[in-house]
């Protein structure tokens, strides 16, 4: 079996999402291949970032699972926790930030807080 941090499949299968009584995904199923790049498009309130969302684990799905090589995603959250990432939407990224700046404080926000400063650094550069 391939290492995980190495070949990623993702496999979302049912992916269901209601609030106050809007269903906002509706028994969303896909895959994605180790090594593939996919884009996700739609017009404002189409829900794509519920899906992103709930694909990241962020924010559950009501239904369904996300599984990660296999593994539930949802169910151990921990074992993935460093290899799950995206590109957020550029209105919610410190355009006043160069982008060293602001990986360097995302890395912070993120890595554990006994994380020694040049592991940061070498991550980021």
């Amino acid at each position: 079996m391939p290492k995980p941090h190495t070949a990623i499949r993702l496999d979302a299968q049912g992916l269901s999402k209601r609030v106050n009584g809007i269903n906002l995904l509706s028994e969303v199923s896909l895959s994605v291949h180790p090594g593939e790049l996919i884009g996700l498009l739609g017009p404002s309130g189409a829900g794509k970032s519920t899906l992103l969302n709930a694909l990241n684990g962020f924010r559950h799905a009501d239904e369904g699972k996300v599984l990660l090589n296999g593994t539930n995603l949802y169910k151990h959250p921990d074992r993935f926790r460093t290899l799950i990432g995206y590109v957020p939407q550029d209105d919610i990224i410190h355009t006043s930030l160069s982008v060293q700046k602001a990986l360097q404080y995302a890395a912070l926000l993120r890595f554990p807080p006994n994380t020694p400063p040049q592991t940061i650094r070498a991550c980021v550069t």
